[in-house]
């Protein structure tokens, strides 16, 4: 089952569903899923993992964005040109559906929602000379177009596209953590609730991005997510 959000002509926001190709409000009426949608979720805690590879010794790090910062497919992602160089990281997002706290991968399991694409937009110049990345979330993050209630990320392959152009491209299997392990490892010390949403971690899907360019995230099962990438205070370009 495929979980969605989108706004109306009106401004309001609808709840639609998915069981197969077809898409419905939750009265059951067909509709077509829009070019724009919003963040599929309203989550109280947005989280992202660093040195999730596991060709590397690091410890991993977890971080925090504001569940602000969150941007629906097919929005503009306006960015302060003061945070100097971006990179856009294809990554999957995992959908807190219960309560969860000190968890066991199997309990874990049972607790995912479902899984989303992601965009963990990230300023270079602002990530310490530790690679400690806080300073550098302060960006918009991207995150749709829906939740997919079924998937299996262990696997998955992301690609990232500038422009219609294949940048990078990675396996989840590059991550020492992932799905329930993941949600596991981080109910370690974070109290999770319904509708937090925990990011991967890039597995090498990183890639340069500027104001002007049209970023896409793709994963087999789970979509495209689409954004271009705007200055603060500017207006896109036509698609």
């Amino acid at each position: 089952m495929r979980l969605a959000r989108v706004t109306q002509p009106d401004g309001t926001t609808l709840n639609v569903v998915a069981d197969a190709l077809d898409w419905r409000t939750e009265s059951r009426e067909l509709m077509p899923f829009p070019e724009m949608s919003e963040p599929p979720v309203e989550p109280g805690l947005v989280l992202g993992l660093s040195r999730n590879l596991r060709d590397t010794d690091a410890n991993l790090r977890i971080f925090a964005r504001h569940p602000r910062t969150l941007v629906g497919a097919g929005h503009d992602v306006p960015v302060d040109p003061s945070l100097g160089r971006l990179i856009a990281e294809g990554e999957i997002a995992i959908i807190l559906g219960a309560d969860l706290y000190r968890a066991n991968p199997e309990q874990a399991r049972g607790a995912i929602r479902g899984w989303t694409l992601a965009n963990d937009i990230t300023a270079l110049d602002k990530v310490t000379a530790d690679g400690y990345s806080q300073e550098g979330k302060g960006t918009p993050t991207p995150l749709g177009p829906w939740i997919e209630t079924k998937f299996e990320d262990a696997s998955a392959e992301i690609e990232v596209l500038i422009n219609g152009e294949l940048r990078a491209s990675g396996s989840m299997s590059r991550l020492r953590l992932s799905g329930a392990r993941l949600v596991a490892w981080v109910s370690q010390s974070v109290h999770l609730k319904p509708g937090d949403v925990i990011l991967s971690g890039s597995p090498g899907t990183a890639a340069a991005i500027e104001p002007g360019d049209r970023v896409m995230i793709r994963v087999p099962g789970l979509g495209e997510l689409g954004n271009v990438v705007t200055t603060l205070g500017a207006v896109a370009p036509a698609a």
